[in-house]
């Protein structure tokens, strides 16, 4: 089912930011930046503990394993909600303590770094947790002159992906021994294939009492999703097309990015701010229940 995204519209004055003495360095040069500066530093290898564990959840799709022993213990968690080969990744373990800064730098095997935005919380357990929405394992090009989708991996790319790094706003460099990907990668598509289908029965059903999920704080939006300042002042401007998957209970869970034309650092302040900060009705079904489905929608960012 294709439902086309409502436009919300974002317009920041770039006078609001004349006040900034200098611009920032660019995403590409932000990145390589960042490559130098945490290059000396040694890297903590996290063995697998165990195989993956598969799960289909009512509102997402969820590979999750255990890395490493003792104090470094991390768990990793890999969900999909949707078609798109995107996905939300979770770190939750003692070595994402203290984590700082903006963004991270993540790799998977040799394919590109991409530079990330996340979320840091802690545990019922009090351990940290660190979170990154839509997430591509090959990322876009920094700079996007057309609009782009997410690119599919080939097999063949799929099996030579064996490690996952994060580096950058935390203590030490981390690179996980994945192994292969394919049992993963293959459950996630096909789980979240049917996943798909039923979340869009929700929305496609137009008897009784059903209605799709509403974005209660809408008329917020520069709020809930903040125009980046040094994208601001780099002048660019950018257009992304969303789709949330939103629970029984009206929370969002997942963040998928179907369209998107400028750097990727603005896919993240769309899921970011919604993820974060977004108040959401849950759907209805034919008899008035509340359950779980897609909300849709696009974001364009305009400096005026």
């Amino acid at each position: 089912m294709t439902q086309p995204p409502s436009a919300l519209h974002i317009i920041l004055a770039a006078a609001y930011f004349s006040g900034i003495a200098a611009a920032p360095l660019s995403a590409q040069a932000e990145q390589d930046a960042g490559s130098k500066a945490q290059g000396a530093k040694s890297t903590l290898t996290l063995a697998p503990q165990g195989e993956w564990k598969l799960r289909a959840r009512q509102d997402t799709c969820r590979a999750s394993r255990v890395f490493g022993e003792g104090e470094n213990q991390t768990t990793l968690w890999i969900d999909q909600g949707g078609k798109e080969p995107n996905y939300n990744l979770t770190l939750i373990g003692q070595p994402l303590r203290h984590s700082y800064g903006r963004a991270v730098r993540i790799q998977f095997g040799e394919e590109k770094e991409s530079l990330r935005s996340y979320v840091r919380a802690k545990s019922s357990k009090g351990r940290p947790v660190l979170t990154m929405f839509g997430v591509a394992i090959v990322p876009p090009e920094i700079e996007r002159k057309a609009d782009a989708e997410i690119e599919e991996l080939s097999t063949q790319r799929i099996n030579a992906i064996k490690t996952f790094r994060i580096a950058e706003s935390i203590i030490d460099p981390l690179e996980f021994e994945l192994g292969s990907m394919a049992k993963a990668l293959n459950f996630l598509r096909g789980c979240s294939e049917q996943l798909s289908i039923t979340l869009n029965r929700a929305l496609s059903s137009k008897s009784g009492k059903s209605q799709p999920p509403e974005l209660l704080n809408s008329s917020n939006m520069a709020r809930l999703i903040r125009y980046p300042t040094y994208l601001v002042n780099a002048r660019m401007e950018a257009r992304v097309e969303f789709r949330l998957t939103i629970n029984a209970k009206g929370k969002p869970t997942n963040c998928n990015i179907r369209r998107s034309n400028r750097p990727q650092l603005f896919d993240d302040a769309v899921c970011l701010g919604l993820m974060k900060h977004g108040k959401f009705d849950a759907a209805l079904n034919a008899d008035g229940e509340p359950t779980a489905s897609y909300y849709w929608s696009g974001v364009t960012f305009d400096i005026r």
